[in-house]
């Protein structure tokens, strides 16, 4: 632990005087600040804002700069110059401006970010992404959807969710930003116009939600033979399962899917749950790992495309919508999202059971590594397990974008612990990498 705050105390004293200098130094009436602090905790154990005026004027520099390069028609430039590439450059360069202006990354006003301990072992993180309102939408803007709302997938994950994450994720959009920098690069073809008649459908079928959920069972182990890891013994984990889960429009994404499961090698095994069709899809050959449940299932429930990783947690999330077993009755959702309003467009979260879970998997990787870099590695290692839970929302307002989120430790100080020993893993790995090349034998090799 003292390791920890070696690293991540000076980092974060660093960190604030910066900011204290960039908010005095700068002239209040030329920046944002008291827009976006004021969505934070000012009152908390941290308060970061960074004004992105001047950044966002070089960035529009930078790219004038590099498309002015490319188009440049001197001899000294070689691609431009060239019959083959020449053209590629320059539709590339074309793209570039237009791509860059739809984006919406050019009207961020400003970043901010907070951290307070609301209570004993509860942290609320608030990161908050600034624009004026009356400027035009970009597609960041528009990807997390219009306006926050009640979250429905918390009426299908089960309450052995051990991870969730899930979100509003506009395709639409994202489409309609390419078609728009499309038609400026190519004088007005677009690539929808193009697409396959199938492409379309799904396009049209799909409602704008997306999201992966994981559950976790502590009552049910599985064995992972040693030689699928490089391990001399099995290792024995926790069972777990995965299903991903989409929104539609009526059933057409489920049509589809019956369809192609119908040429398939075999047909799906059809049960009636709760007045839903489960399909399950029968493998060809079984999972040879003691214990894990691979009997892989699809099936829509009221307005959710699901495709799940066994039968077992499909009936376990067409149960859930129904009122029973759901992850709002789990003991950790119920203690970070005390007080916490969830009316939001996306959220993720992970258990005390997913942390245990992935640090185990961590102890093992770290057990393949080399001594040099097990010491680096410890200082996150040892972070996480100090991790009870967490939960983040994130939110798509008038004037931005809220990332708000609930962790039993501060996160700042593990994001910092994080970041400093990936380079510690890093720089750790290329010395050795060196040192072992044998290049350096004469100089007796780096320690």
């Amino acid at each position: 632990m003292n390791s920890i705050k070696q690293i991540i105390i000076p980092l974060l004293t660093c960190f604030l005087s910066l900011k204290i200098i960039s908010v005095n130094s700068a002239e209040p009436a030329k920046t944002n600040f008291e827009a976006v602090t004021a969505k934070l905790d000012r009152n908390g154990h941290l308060l970061a804002y960074f004004n992105t005026a001047k950044t966002m004027k070089q960035l529009d520099q930078m790219m004038d700069s590099l498309i002015e390069i490319a188009n440049s028609s001197d001899s000294a430039n070689p691609l431009a110059n060239n019959p083959f590439l020449g053209p590629m450059v320059s539709g590339i360069t074309e793209a570039i401006k237009p791509a860059y202006e739809e984006s919406g990354i050019g009207q961020i006003g400003g970043v901010g970010m907070s951290s307070l301990a609301v209570k004993k072992d509860q942290w609320r993180q608030k990161t908050f992404i600034y624009r004026e309102p009356e400027k035009s939408n970009g597609l960041i803007w528009e990807m997390f959807g219009s306006e926050p709302h009640s979250l429905e997938i918390l009426e299908l994950a089960p309450a052995q969710t051990g991870l969730l994450a899930h979100s509003d994720l506009r395709i639409s959009a994202l489409m309609d930003w390419i078609d728009r920098i499309s038609e400026k690069v190519t004088g007005g073809q677009s690539v929808m116009a193009s697409a396959p008649a199938e492409f379309k459908d799904i396009l049209n079928a799909f409602d704008d939600e997306v999201g992966f959920l994981m559950t976790i069972d502590p009552n049910k182990q599985l064995k992972i033979p040693g030689f699928m890891i490089q391990a001399e013994e099995d290792l024995e984990m926790d069972s777990f399962a995965f299903a991903l889960i989409a929104r539609t429009k009526g059933d057409k994404i489920l049509s589809i899917i019956n369809e192609a499961m119908e040429g398939g090698f075999a047909p799906p095994q059809k049960t009636k749950i709760k007045g839903v069709n489960l399909n399950s899809i029968p493998l060809p050959l079984p999972i040879p790992i003691e214990g894990l449940d691979i009997s892989p299932c699809y099936f829509q429930v009221d307005d959710y495309m699901v495709l799940a990783s066994s039968t077992s947690l499909g009936k376990s999330i067409i149960e859930a919508k129904n009122g029973k077993g759901q992850i709002t009755e789990n003991d950790d959702f119920k203690t970070l999202t005390e007080g916490l309003d969830l009316t939001s467009n996306g959220i993720s979260y992970v258990s005390s059971n997913f942390t245990e879970w992935s640090i185990k998997l961590n102890e093992l990787s770290m057990g393949q590594m080399p001594k040099e870099l097990k010491d680096s590695f410890n200082i996150y290692l040892e972070y996480n397990k100090q991790i009870k839970g967490m939960v983040s929302l994130i939110k798509s307002e008038k004037d931005g974008i809220m990332f708000e989120t609930r962790s039993s430790v501060n996160l700042t100080g593990e994001y910092l612990a994080h970041t400093a020993a990936s380079i510690a893993i890093i720089l750790g790995n290329s010395v050795q990498q060196f040192n072992e090349s044998g290049m350096f034998d004469d100089l007796g090799g780096f320690e």
